[in-house]
């Protein structure tokens, strides 16, 4: 996902864990970030949890929860964490492009 958004204009970081996702918030501007992607399931901290956390730190950043867990009570406890919108995997690109028009996240080519 990277890599596509990367060759669609967009910069990004990325973190291989929640807690790694934390960190990185932490270490400066709490809206550093105009947008965080969030796997549900990663290792030492999933994503809800890392999105919860973020957002307990005052983020107020554009979260996509991306997700396989497509159950309504996943759908909704990701969103009750904090992400505004969640998507299902395998993850379409161009709905994540509009998803990012819709809420005026931009490209580096805007």
């Amino acid at each position: 996902v990277s890599r596509l958004l990367q060759s669609k204009g967009y910069s990004s970081q990325q973190a291989e864990n929640g807690q790694v996702c934390v960190d990185l918030v932490l270490s400066g501007d709490p809206n550093q970030f105009d947008l965080i992607l969030m796997d549900y399931e990663m290792p030492r901290m999933n994503g809800p949890t890392a999105t919860k956390q973020i957002r307990s730190l005052g983020m107020d950043s554009f979260v996509v929860g991306i997700t396989g867990n497509l159950f309504p009570e996943d759908v909704s406890y990701f969103k009750t964490c904090g992400a505004n919108l969640v998507l299902p995997k395998p993850l379409d690109v161009h709905t994540l492009i509009d998803a990012f028009v819709e809420h005026g996240v931009s490209s580096e080519q805007d």
